[in-house]
Formats: C-alpha cells, sequence, structure tokens
C-alpha cells in the first residue's frame, strides 16, 4: 500500500515537471514569434492572444502580466488599455517586482507615446512605492531614472541631482553584472542618464559641459546596432551644442547625423528639435528657404502629435516675424493661433517650467495680435468681396458689350451685303411694274393702277412727308381707302404702318451707305429727313429693321470707308 501510494505521488511529481516544461517551451516558443518584430507591429497578436490565453486559464498572473507588457509594446491604439490590464494581472500576482514594472510601463506610455508629464510622473511614484523595497537594482534605478526625466521636463531642481545618482547607479550595475542581459539593460540606463544630464546641461547653457558629457557617452558607447538610438540622442545634442558655439557646419552634419535614427523610433518630440535647430541653422547662414522648410517639419509635427518640447516653442515666434516683415495676414494668423494652442498645452505639464521659457510674444500680446489679425482678415475679406462684385459687373459688362458688338458686326455686314446685292440688280434691270391679279377679286384694272402709283409714289419719296396717313395717301392716288389697304396688304406684304417704315428706313439707310455726307448728319436730322417726327420713333424703327442703330450703322460706315472697304 505504501509502496502504490509513493509510486502515485512520484508520477505526479514527473508529471507536473513535465507539465512545467511543456508550458515554459509553450512561451519561449510564442515569444520567439514576435520578439524580433517592430514597436507598433501587430503581427505580434497572432502570439500573444494565444500566450494570454494560455495564462488566463493556468490563472498564472505573473505570465498574464507579462504577456499584456508586451501587448503595450506592439499594439497601436489600445496601449492604455493593455497597460491597464498588466497593472490589474500584477496586482493578482501579488509579485512587488511585476506590479511596479507595471505601472512604469504605463508611465512610459503617458511619457513616451503621449507626452502627459505630470500624469507620467504619477505613474512612476506609484511604481516607486512597490519597488522601493524590492531586491531588484536595476527595476529601483530604472524608476528612479523615469522619475528624473519626467521631472528634469517639468523643470523640477532635483533632477540633476537624480540623474548623477542613476549615471553611479547604472555604471555599478554594468560592472556588478555578470549576466549579458543585466549588463545591457545597465549599460542602457547609464547612456541614457548621461544623455538626460546633457540635456538639463544643453538647457542651462553649459555647451562645454555637454560636449564632455557627449564624449564620454559616445566612448562608452558599444559598436551593436542595439545602441544606435542612444549613439543618436548623443549626436544630437552635439550638434544643439554646436549650433549654440556658432559653429553651424559641425551643427548640420551632427543633427542629420542623429536624425534617420530618431524618425525610425518615432521619438517626434526630439525630431521636431532636430528639425528645429537645424532651421535655426539655416537662418544663421542666410539661408532662408531651407530653414522654412526644416521650420515648416516642426509645425508639421505639432499638427500630427499636438506637442512639442518648450525649448522648440520659438519656431512660432520665428514663423510671425517672418510673415509680419512680408506683411502676409493668413500664415501670422495661423501660427499665432499654433503658437497659443502650443503654450496651453505647456501651461498644464509646465507649470514650473513655463514661467522660465524665454516668450518673446506673452499670452496677451498674442491674443491681441491675433484679435487684430482676425479683423484684417475680415476687413480684407469684405474687401476682397466688394471687389469681386466689381470685377463680376465689369466681366458681365464687357462680354455684354463684346456680345453686342458681335451681334452689330453680324447686322451691319448682313446688311451692306444687302444693299450691296440691291445696287447689282438695280444696275441690271430697270424697276418695272409687273402686271398681277388679285387673289380678293379686286378689279384687275384697279390693282395695276394702284400698284402702278405706288411705284410712282415710292420713286418720288413721297412716304418722306411727315404724318402721312393712309386715308391721305389713298386721297392723293384718287381711290378709296379699303382698296389701297387691301393692294398694299396683299402685294406688298405688309400693312400699311409697316409698308411706310420700311420705305423710309430703307431710303435712309441707302443714303447712309453711299452718301458721305449723311453720315455727318444727327439721328434727329435723319429722323425728320426720312419723315419721322420723333427721333425715338426713327431710332427704333431702323433697329427693327435693319438689326442695328443709325448711329451705330454712321460709325460702322465710317470705319469701313476709312479702311477702304
Amino acid at each position: 500500500m505504501i509502496k502504490r501510494l509513493l509510486l502515485l505521488v512520484f508520477l505526479i511529481f514527473i508529471s507536473s515537471l513535465f507539465a512545467q516544461e511543456n508550458t515554459t517551451e509553450f512561451y519561449d516558443r510564442l515569444t520567439k514569434g514576435y520578439e524580433n518584430l517592430a514597436k507598433n507591429d501587430e503581427k505580434a497578436f497572432h502570439y500573444l492572444n494565444q500566450m494570454i490565453a494560455k495564462a488566463k486559464d493556468d490563472k498564472d498572473y505573473q505570465q498574464l502580466a507579462n504577456a499584456y507588457s508586451h501587448a503595450v509594446y506592439y499594439t497601436k491604439n489600445n496601449k492604455f488599455d493593455y497597460a491597464d490590464s498588466a497593472i490589474w494581472a500584477s496586482h493578482l500576482s501579488k509579485n512587488s517586482y511585476v506590479i511596479a514594472n507595471s505601472y512604469t510601463l504605463k508611465g512610459s506610455v503617458y511619457y513616451f507615446d503621449y507626452r502627459h508629464y505630470q500624469k507620467a510622473l504619477d505613474e512612476y511614484l506609484t511604481a516607486y512605492e512597490y519597488g522601493k523595497n524590492i531586491n531588484y537594482p536595476y527595476l529601483k534605478n530604472k524608476i528612479k531614472y523615469h522619475i528624473a526625466v519626467v521631472k528634469s521636463y517639468l523643470g523640477l531642481s532635483e533632477a540633476e541631482e537624480l540623474f548623477e545618482e542613476c549615471v553611479a547607479r547604472f555604471y555599478a550595475g554594468i560592472n556588478n553584472s555578470q549576466h549579458p542581459n543585466n549588463i545591457h539593460n545597465n549599460r542602457k540606463g547609464y547612456l541614457n542618464s548621461l544623455h538626460q544630464l546633457a540635456i538639463l546641461n544643453e538647457n542651462a547653457g553649459n555647451h562645454h559641459k555637454v560636449d564632455s558629457l557627449v564624449a564620454i557617452g559616445l566612448e562608452s558607447m558599444p559598436s551593436s546596432h542595439d545602441f544606435d538610438l542612444e549613439r543618436s540622442y548623443f549626436y544630437k545634442c552635439h550638434g544643439i551644442a554646436a549650433f549654440h558655439k556658432k559653429n553651424y557646419e559641425e551643427a548640420d552634419e551632427f543633427l542629420n547625423k542623429a536624425l534617420p535614427q530618431i524618425q525610425k523610433s518615432n521619438d517626434f518630440t526630439w525630431e521636431a528639435a532636430v528639425f528645429y535647430y537645424l532651421g535655426k541653422s539655416a537662418l544663421a547662414q542666410n539661408q532662408e528657404s531651407k530653414a522654412l522648410l526644416y521650420l515648416e517639419k516642426v509645425d508639421d509635427l505639432f499638427v500630427q502629435n499636438q506637442f512639442l518640447l518648450p525649448e522648440t516653442r520659438n519656431v512660432y515666434e520665428l514663423f510671425i516675424d517672418h510673415y509680419r516683415h512680408k506683411n502676409e495676414k493668413d500664415p501670422q494668423l495661423y501660427f499665432t493661433n499654433q503658437l497659443l494652442k502650443l503654450d496651453s498645452i505647456h501651461a498644464v505639464d509646465f507649470r514650473n517650467l513655463t514661467p522660465r521659457i524665454h516668450k518673446k510674444y506673452d499670452t496677451e500680446e498674442l491674443v491681441r495680435q491675433k484679435k487684430l489679425l482676425e479683423e484684417d482678415q475680415v476687413r480684407f475679406k469684405n474687401w476682397m468681396g466688394v471687389m469681386a462684385m466689381i470685377v463680376l459687373i465689369l466681366l458681365i459688362g464687357l462680354l455684354y458689350y463684346f456680345s453686342k458688338q458681335k451681334k452689330l458686326n453680324k447686322s451691319y455686314n448682313e446688311l451692306t451685303q444687302q444693299l450691296n446685292n440691291q445696287t447689282a440688280d438695280s444696275h441690271a434691270r430697270p424697276k418695272v411694274v409687273e402686271n398681277k391679279k388679285s387673289a380678293n377679286a379686286l378689279d384687275e384694272k384697279i390693282v395695276q393702277n394702284l400698284l402702278q402709283q405706288l411705284n410712282e409714289f415710292e420713286n418720288k419719296q413721297g412716304f418722306t412727308k411727315k404724318g402721312l396717313s393712309l386715308q391721305q395717301l389713298a386721297t392723293q392716288l384718287k381711290t378709296n381707302r379699303a382698296y389701297l389697304s387691301q393692294v398694299i396688304n396683299e402685294f406688298k406684304g405688309k400693312n400699311f404702318s409697316q409698308y411706310l417704315n420700311k420705305l423710309r428706313i430703307d431710303y435712309i439707310t441707302k443714303k447712309l451707305y453711299h452718301d458721305q455726307n449723311y453720315l455727318k448728319y444727327s439721328t434727329d436730322h435723319l429722323a425728320d429727313e426720312a419723315g419721322y417726327s420723333s427721333r425715338q420713333q426713327f431710332s427704333e424703327a431702323f433697329n427693327e429693321i435693319n438689326g442695328i442703330r443709325p448711329s451705330a450703322f454712321q460709325k460702322k460706315r465710317k470705319a469701313s470707308l476709312e479702311k477702304g472697304v
């Protein structure tokens, strides 16, 4: 019985060992599937989701917190969700190291991905409380480093002392560790702490101290590509220090060496700073167009990320001055609004630092300038609206004028062609009255007699008599009104009024065309000679029959004669 019991215990122990080995192999296999993927590459979740499901089933909360921590690194849009899940799982694990590491992770999301410095500091301080009694020097130093970073950006004075402590502790960690991972991590911490000290000295204007720290950092830098980003940060510091010492070519060289790796790591804050100093360097070298291209990239990064470091704030003052000098109101207003927006963001997280930032334009002045620019913009838009209306009216007037001229030219050309044809016909054969029969049973002799008399009436210009009526003409032709009206309608194709107008207008038109003296006469004189008692009545009749006013016809005819047409 005892032997059976011992055998059962042995088998359970052996199976648990195999199960543990199998679980470890399972997690290792999944980790290898994603560990070489780039940040925010969500292909990692093919493996991470399996890891999370397994850890939940096994209630292995330490492994679950680890999986959620990796998920923070690889997700694009759900970093806070996974960071909170990592904190939740770490508390279930009841492991102070895991808890402190999870809060550090969430602080890094606030700091690196969103630049919410005050919130990042709160998370780091929580991590410090959970981690202060653990026996993991690297994590404790890492938390202190992050606290120092945030305090330096918030303008708190104790940051420099903390960084010097981190430099010493990470350096000791490099020398006291034997495990390659510990040496690697401590070296990263050491170099990053040197970089932050360089930033503090740079902001304080201690550029020679910056050179010393950069030299130490680069001398300590392993040649491995794992340290490319750290190397780029030291290049960046060297370039900025060179700019402040007015060594512009050297500044450009090192800033450009730093830029690719900083861009690759998506560190938009330092990317913007590099472009800012490249722009300032170009300005110092009187390369304005090149400078504007660099400085516009700073604004692009602000638009994309809604954050810039305080030291790059001056980019908007440069833009405002530039466009004020060019008297370009719209870009002035845009960059004024951008500066106000940036100041409002800085006012939240940089309460201690903001008052110490050199500001050429304070908020009150910016708001005043913005109001003036907006008023100018409204006035300009109103003025442009009035000008646009005037231009539209002028354009419509021009279109109407050219359309009218085109129509007049067409009417004049058709009329002159008709007059030329009539002249040719009159020379070709004399006008005779043909024998015509009435379709309305009028006596043929009466019709022929009236047509003959009308022909004489036309040839003698009897139609030029003013006030001539149908009854008067009938009396003159010794006929009755009804016969005369019927003959005119049937054989002239018009009523009496139309017939009379056509005779008068054709008469005066031929005079204008063939006799240059008539081109000198006034419209009143022409109307009088044609038999009209009213200038307006004459002009309307002329236009209706010829498609052109008499004054316009005179101008066109004069122009044609001058051209010899």
